[in-house]
């Protein structure tokens, strides 16, 4: 079936990670891999590691629920790879049952038409070390996401909901209306705790596409 390649990211020792997402059944996994079989209505989200020859798939995993798994559209430009080489992933779901971890900001699916998640795997693929959803009562769209080097992590999102979660002191903390509104968001590395995020929009339709940070942490979206 379909796989697409959304992300790709080198280690220290020259590995290659890639993720995306697949509609295939038999798409490749490796033994001990976190999710083994393809779970999903449609799509999956997948989770590769290769070595530097391109020879040998090191590690790999399906990554979803029982519904439809999509990553990211638009990734930053930076690595999904902290530095302990842990991969983070995000997209978006209509999974109602997409793993999340004990402590998750946002253990359950907020509801609406598709909820953000992002996702934080180990190195070798076979745990899941943190897992959120992040949304509201609409359909909330992750577009890009970025990596800061203390594994903060930021994300660039539009969203119809009226309660995408918002922080105190927000720039704006409502959804200003229109079909869409853009959302920045801050998640801690062990995604438990939303540093901050914000609506950002106006009366029509306002969609945010790419989000990256300075050296003293200023976003730019």
């Amino acid at each position: 079936e379909e796989d697409f390649i959304n992300e790709i990211a080198l280690d220290t020792l020259g590995n290659v990670f890639v993720a995306g997402r697949t509609a295939s059944t038999n798409f490749p996994t490796t033994t001990g891999a976190y999710q083994g079989t393809f779970k999903g209505l449609y799509w999956d989200n997948f989770v590769s590691k290769l070595n530097s020859g391109l020879t040998s798939l090191l590690a790999s995993t399906y990554f979803g629920g029982s519904g439809d798994d999509y990553p990211v559209t638009v990734p930053a430009p930076t690595t999904f790879l902290d530095s302990s080489n842990n991969v983070y992933i995000a997209g978006y779901t209509n999974s109602t049952d997409l793993p999340t971890t004990t402590d998750a900001y946002q253990g359950t699916f907020g509801g609406g038409a598709v909820d953000v998640f992002v996702s934080k795997l180990n190195s070798t693929l076979t745990t899941l070390l943190a897992s959120t959803y992040l949304g509201g009562n609409g359909a909330d769209y992750i577009s890009s996401k970025y990596l800061d080097g203390s594994g903060n992590v930021f994300v660039a999102a539009f969203s119809t909901s009226t309660n995408f979660p918002t922080t105190a002191g927000a720039y704006q903390g409502t959804n200003a209306g229109g079909t869409y509104d853009a959302v920045i968001a801050k998640l801690n590395s062990g995604l438990t705790s939303l540093l901050g995020s914000t609506y950002l929009g106006t009366t029509l339709e306002d969609r945010s596409r790419v989000i990256i940070t300075d050296t003293i942490g200023n976003i730019y979206v």
